[in-house]
């Protein structure tokens, strides 16, 4: 499930975007929906064939290596290629 913030406004003043893969600013309520990972989020977890795979998981304490959700989720799906950081909805 992806969704953006209610209020982009402060992310539009700074040039935000919005995602080519979720062009339409979908909130909470009614989110962008998947059973699997959106490729967009699936490309931000490190192949399983890298040698450090197992210590780079452990630096972001996931106790799951193979839940991508968790990975992604501890990870906060940054690259070194782009501004975008992700975070997990705080649930009220």
């Amino acid at each position: 499930m992806f969704a953006y913030v209610d209020d982009l406004q402060i992310a539009f003043d700074r040039r935000f975007y919005l995602l080519t893969e979720f062009p339409r600013h979908r909130i909470r309520g009614d989110p962008y929906r998947s059973s699997n990972l959106f490729p967009t989020f699936a490309e931000r977890i490190p192949s399983r064939k890298q040698p450090d795979y197992r210590a780079i998981l452990q630096s972001w304490g996931a106790e799951h290596s193979d839940d991508p959700f968790e990975i992604l989720g501890r990870s906060r799906g940054i690259l070194m290629t782009d501004r975008l950081e992700l975070a997990v909805a705080i649930t009220e």
